[in-house]
């Protein structure tokens, strides 16, 4: 059976002093004719990603299965758009989610529209179809899991904030999680894997379980309305009131 995997929106990775940027990658998983979503984008992406559906012939309605790697705001923020598919997440984080009250990033919203949902609770090592297989990746939160795809005779490893960016899978260290430990736990699983790592806010990276390597330069335009004065040591292509961010 064919599997596919596309990304439908990268990640970008960065901070801002307002607020996090959150803006975290998501895929599609195609597996003969079914349709996996991994992570839904917070709910700014939502116009995005539903161009980038309709940019692969698809509506959100086509979509069978939506496969949450942890439920932060900005990776579950558009599970609403989905009525139709079964939402897979570990029975961990499921659990966690109804119960914690400390973390300002848990999307306590999504959580209790999950209850009204068609939900599939897996455990690590689960396929959820065939050829596609859940992996149990704790720290950033307790239920935190990600996907492993064979396309095309090359593994893929979703693994959503696991590990968010190259930064954490080279050097093992992390911001933002809720158990350290855990966290450089999976990393070093992680970095032993040979194949394609989808970070949860970064450019694809590919291992040979040594080295890493990034594919691709992850950038961002941003729209300022006419008339602001921006410094012009940001513009991008002398286009006034865009800054362009790109990784070398």
């Amino acid at each position: 059976m064919k599997h596919r995997v596309k990304i439908l929106l990268p990640g970008f990775p960065g901070k801002a002093d307002l607020s996090y940027l959150g803006w975290s990658t998501v895929s599609l998983v195609e597996v003969g004719d079914k349709r996996i979503l991994f992570d839904t984008g917070g709910q700014g992406a939502r116009t995005q990603l539903t161009a980038a559906l309709g940019a692969h012939g698809l509506v959100p309605a086509d979509i069978d299965m939506v496969f949450l790697s942890h439920l932060h705001y900005d990776h579950c923020g558009n599970c609403a758009l989905f009525p139709k598919a079964v939402f897979c997440l570990t029975e961990r984080e499921f659990i966690w989610a109804q119960q914690c009250t400390s973390d300002p990033f848990l999307s306590k919203l999504e959580a209790e529209h999950l209850k009204h949902c068609k939900v599939q609770l897996v455990e690590d090592g689960q396929e959820v179809v065939p050829g596609v297989t859940a992996l149990l990746s704790p720290g950033h939160t307790p239920g935190s899991a990600s996907l492993v795809v064979n396309d095309g005779g090359e593994r893929w490893y979703l693994v959503g904030d696991a590990v968010k960016n190259r930064a954490e899978l080279t050097t093992g260290t992390v911001d933002l999680s809720l158990d350290r430990e855990a966290s450089a736990n999976t990393i070093a699983r992680f970095q032993k894997l040979k194949g394609v790592l989808v970070p949860g806010h970064d450019a694809l990276i590919r291992s040979d379980g040594r080295s890493f390597v990034p594919v691709g330069h992850p950038s961002v335009e941003i729209a300022f309305p006419p008339g602001l004065k921006v410094n012009p040591t940001y513009l991008a292509g002398g286009h006034t009131g865009i800054l362009r961010i790109t990784l070398d």
